[in-house]
């Protein structure tokens, strides 16, 4: 039996990867609560976002984004080869390898490089926890370049959760989307990053909230 090299099996799974989620979108109907200004910050080119939303909710983001062009802060673990082979199969869509933890500096240093010309994302809890708390990387660039976060979720009727640190979600085909986006968040950039990590998780975790309960 032949053996796949681990490049060979990265690129497998990213295929099968991107397949599925297509397969899930095109065979799900959408529901879209509170994108109207959202939508417009993505397509401005004079202004950037910095978009978050929890590491469990990833399967589902590179479908919503319909911007001028996203750079994505993807872990240096070995499941984020996996990941960034799939986001770089989707238009306007592009990774920066790093992560709150491992490899933080440099990855927010190669995101806020991106800043003039792209909108950004990150996972604030990736790339391994704890969950729903907020690291600091969204928290710093804001400060630093002054542009907003977005709070973003999604729920699915019909799904698996994985008894992983985050509960990943896995959609099912033939289902139901609901994408949730918050307001705007401005930091200060003389607020304390205690206060600034409360107001952002409150945030997030209130559109998740409402992304939870749509379907009960």
């Amino acid at each position: 039996m032949k053996k796949f090299t681990r490049p060979a099996k990265i690129h497998i799974a990213s295929i099968l990867g991107k397949s599925y989620i297509d397969f899930v979108f095109v065979t799900s109907k959408k529901y879209y609560i509170n994108f109207e200004n959202v939508f417009r910050l993505w397509e401005s080119k004079e202004t950037k976002t910095i978009n978050i939303f929890w590491h469990n909710r990833i399967a589902l983001m590179p479908k919503l984004y319909k911007g001028k062009g996203i750079k994505i802060l993807i872990s240096d673990h070995s499941d984020g080869e996996i990941i960034t082979k799939i986001i770089l199969k989707y238009k306007k869509l592009s990774a920066v390898r790093g992560s709150t933890k491992k490899g933080a500096v440099r990855g927010l240093k190669n995101l806020i490089k991106e800043v003039k010309n792209y909108d950004i994302c990150i996972t604030p809890d990736g790339p391994r926890g704890p969950k729903y708390e907020i690291q600091g990387g969204s928290i710093y660039i804001s400060k630093l370049t002054g542009f907003p976060i977005i709070p973003l979720s999604y729920n699915v009727r019909k799904k698996y959760v994985l008894n992983s640190w985050d509960n990943f979600i896995i959609p099912y085909p033939f289902n139901e989307i609901v994408y949730v986006a918050g307001e705007p968040i401005f930091i200060d950039k003389d607020i304390d990053n205690d206060e600034a990590k409360k107001i952002v998780k409150d945030k997030l975790m209130e559109v998740t909230e409402i992304a939870d309960n749509y379907f009960s």
